[in-house]
Formats: C-alpha cells, structure tokens, sequence
C-alpha cells in the first residue's frame, strides 16, 4: 500500500487531493470515502502538491519533474517538466494580486533537495529564473509582499530573494 506524504485541495469544493508514494494522485470528496485514482506523474513518489486559483494543480515528486494538472480535466497532466536534479521539497504559486491584469498570475516556483529554488511561467511551462545559494536542501518556498520569495533550506537559513530579477535580498541565520 501508498503511504500518503502531501495534500492540497482541488478546484472542486470539498475535494482533496493526496499525493502518494508509489507515484499517484488521489482525488478524496470530503462528504463519502471513495477516490479517484490519477495516472502516476512522478516515479518514486509525490512529494508537493499547490493549487492556483481552483483552476490548476502543480505537483513535484521524487525524480525531480513537476506535472501541471487542470482541476477541470485531471485524466492526465497538462505538462510534465523535468523540474531539478533531485526531488521536489515545496512548491508555492505566485499571489493573485502579483498578475496580470486579468488577474493571472505568471509564475510557480519549485524548490528542491538540490539546493535551488527554479520559478517557471504557469502559461508554457518555461523556467524563468533558478535561484542558487543555499548550501543545501531547500524545503519550503513562499511568496511574500512586494514580489519577495522566501526559502528556507536545511543549511539553517531563511533567504528572501527580489523574484523579479532573481537578487538575493537578505540571509537570516541561525535557524
């Protein structure tokens, strides 16, 4: 059996999504036990799940790729990127308010065991910046205000990082 190691919810209200070891994406209703079973996107297990505005769902897994699924149609990912060089620790959206003027935003960002963080245009799939200077494994990435990215890495520090040019804006240490 699948051990479950992420989740996020999915566009439809009172679903979940759970990502598992052997691969796999399941889809839970919160009001009945069933699930719906997703083809396998990642070999060796799913290890970060985000989802954008109820409409797409970004999921990193063990070998290093990130599939973007749409929630409207979750029979297979829209794109599959090999993302890194090793597995996916965390993967955050771009804030709404960051976008375009439909509202849109541009860019995921996706960070890994391999010590950098890589942001990606939503539209194409295309990398936009890979942002290097953690000594080691990045675990977690979120978007702050004024279009900060922050990571934190197994190094013991917090960078917060300009995302726009990719500058590295502070180090806070001892973590």
């Amino acid at each position: 059996p699948a051990l479950f190691t992420c989740a996020s919810l999915v566009g439809e209200p009172g679903h979940t999504a759970v990502g598992a070891s052997n691969g796999h994406i399941y889809i839970f209703g919160v009001d009945y036990m069933a699930h719906t079973k997703l083809e396998a996107a990642h070999l060796g297990g799913v290890t970060a799940m985000c989802l954008y505005n109820k409409a797409q769902l970004v999921s990193g897994g063990k070998d290093g790729t990130v599939a973007v699924w749409a929630t409207s149609d979750l029979a297979a990912p829209q794109r599959t990127i090999r993302a890194h060089k090793k597995f996916i620790n965390a993967l955050a959206w771009e804030p709404l308010h960051r976008g375009d003027a439909a509202g849109a935003c541009g860019r995921f960002a996706s960070a890994s065991k391999d010590g950098t963080v890589r942001l990606w245009e939503r539209a194409t799939g295309r990398p936009v910046l890979t942002l290097s200077g953690h000594a080691d494994s990045v675990s977690s990435v979120r978007w702050g205000g004024d279009g900060l990215l922050f990571t934190g890495s197994h190094d013991r520090t917090v960078k917060v990082w300009a995302a726009a040019e990719g500058k590295l804006v502070r180090t806070l240490d001892g973590h």
